[in-house]
């Protein structure tokens, strides 16, 4: 298969939609933790950066996929828009779930233009 033919996309777009799997992120069973575990996970001092980026993550990959013209190239780059919001949401649940306070910033638009992808 040559890279970047139509065959090469296809294969691409479609491992990507057809292995995507349906849960809730909220859902999850996280694992009790305790004493130095617990206060290990506090005090990591990232948190809130890495909820702000997953939240635009999934902004950003969600705007750009309705610029896209391409309609199984579209699919593609919203399912990876989709997921990139679902793991902020992920993050959410397990901050809540082990007492982690974490200040939400508000959400900001995509900082450039997006630009149409073709093919």
């Amino acid at each position: 298969m040559e890279l970047g033919s139509q065959t090469h996309k296809k294969l691409f777009c479609r491992s990507i939609v057809e292995t995507h799997r349906e849960y809730d992120p909220l859902a999850i069973a996280w694992p009790p933790l305790e004493g130095e575990a617990l206060r290990l996970l506090r005090s990591i001092p990232f948190w809130e950066e890495a909820l702000g980026r997953e939240v635009q993550a999934g902004r950003i990959v969600s705007a750009y996929a309705q610029t896209v013209s391409d309609p199984l190239v579209r699919e593609a780059i919203a399912v990876q828009g989709f997921e990139e919001a679902r793991h902020a949401q992920l993050l959410e649940g397990m901050m809540r779930f082990y007492g982690l306070e974490v200040r939400h910033r508000p959400a900001s638009p995509p900082t450039a233009p997006c630009r149409s992808l073709s093919t």
